[in-house]
């Protein structure tokens, strides 16, 4: 048996030292270490342009207008 307590979850975490690195003189912020969220902005802007170009080509291709998928739509 062991002699921890049921609700000792997570105990031994607190006995463990802080920081066991020689750097420790050096401090860290949230901002240097998060990755640019360029690629995601461009890539949630070419699914938008890609959609409405798919939407454009329908309209095109179908030969469709405005007007007519208004009415259809009310009908």
């Amino acid at each position: 048996m062991t002699s921890q307590k049921t609700n000792d979850v997570g105990s031994h975490a607190l006995n463990t030292p802080k920081s066991t690195s020689t750097d420790t003189n050096q401090s860290t912020s949230a901002t240097n270490t998060l990755a640019s969220p360029l690629p995601n902005i461009l890539s949630l802007v070419a699914v938008f342009v890609a959609t409405l170009a798919t939407i454009a080509a329908g309209y095109v291709h179908g030969n469709m207008h405005l007007e007519t998928v208004i009415k259809n739509v009310l009908k």
